[in-house]
């Protein structure tokens, strides 16, 4: 593997007490349905993501991220169905559906473990970050859920998208976004900030999450490659340009230097103002980038192929 960070990881000191808490009540909710996915859960360290993407926030904040972040992994693996399956395909779209309802405050059309996680974190959430916070995630978790349409849909057709539509549809596809909307709202920047230096944080949230989408790429593509899955940038490289993968790799490899160059520039000109809000912004973006590689490298079974995809 030939990604190195020129900043540390950390994990959140809380990281165990965070796992029993979340796992306790993923099991009252029966969003962990029984103890062979509780057991798998908790041998992934799914919970421990979060604890490596924020690590230095507080535990009643880090809860209510983990328990979106959990659900959103169960669900991941649930779409994960390669085959046209039309009862699928139909509760993909009332799910999707109902958590739009609860982001209306309103109550959804069925009631589920996912609906009941939903509005159990988004309770939460609410009361810790208040109107303005929540108005903004509302439009990111909409934006993620209308891509991961777009995403569930090149699956059951078994298409591969070009990869001009791939890079822009993958960092909110993933979930990347939604990550970076949490480190935001740790270290809020000042509305009197003018819009160009605005401008600049928000192509540095974007650069986060490009960075957090390649380097996930470049570990799992063996296990994607496997299922036969078209959303990976290496597996788009060799499907469309006909590459042997060390050419892909190579490639992917190139591509995420120079997004982390781009990142390090950016960062480097922001931290000229010597506000303390951005320096402790661009840290948790930097936090988000090394703690997602270093969760998915070296800490989770997640990415290996007898096991990933099992959460369901």
């Amino acid at each position: 593997m030939h990604i190195i960070y020129p900043f540390s990881s950390e994990v959140n000191p809380k990281a165990e007490i965070l796992d029993e808490i979340i796992l306790d009540w993923a099991s009252t909710i029966s969003l962990l349905a029984n103890e062979a996915q509780y057991q798998l859960v908790k041998e992934m360290k799914i919970n421990w993501f979060a604890a490596y993407l924020y690590p230095g926030i507080s535990l009643p904040k880090l809860v209510p991220i983990a328990k979106l972040f959990l659900m959103l992994f169960i669900l991941d693996d649930i779409w994960d169905n390669r085959q046209t399956n039309l009862e699928l395909e139909s509760r993909f779209i009332a799910l999707k559906e109902d958590l739009i309802l609860i982001l209306q405050g309103r109550k959804p059309n069925f009631e589920t473990q996912f609906t009941k996680a939903f509005t159990d974190f988004l309770g939460e959430w609410r009361h810790m970050s208040g109107d303005t916070q929540i108005r903004i995630f509302i439009e990111v978790f909409k934006d993620y859920l209308s891509a991961q349409s777009w995403e569930y849909d090149l699956k059951l057709k078994n298409i591969c998208p070009s990869m001009a539509e791939y890079c822009q549809m993958r960092p909110i596809a993933s979930g990347a976004l939604i990550a970076t909307y949490f480190a935001a709202t740790l270290n809020p920047i000042p509305e009197s900030f003018s819009n160009l230096f605005k401008c600049q944080l928000n192509l540095l949230e974007l650069r986060t999450a490009e960075l957090i989408c390649i380097s996930n790429d470049i570990t799992s593509y063996k296990k994607e490659w496997s299922e036969g899955s078209n959303q990976n940038y290496l597996i788009i490289l060799m499907h469309t340009y006909n590459l042997s993968f060390d050419k892909a790799y190579n490639i992917a490899i190139k591509k995420h230097n120079k997004l982390l160059l781009d990142f390090l520039k950016i960062s480097i000109e922001l931290s000229e103002s010597n506000n303390f809000h951005c320096i402790a912004y661009i840290n948790n973006l930097k936090n988000l980038i090394s703690g997602s590689f270093k969760w998915s490298e070296t800490e989770t079974s997640r990415y290996e192929n007898i096991i990933n995809g099992s959460i369901k």
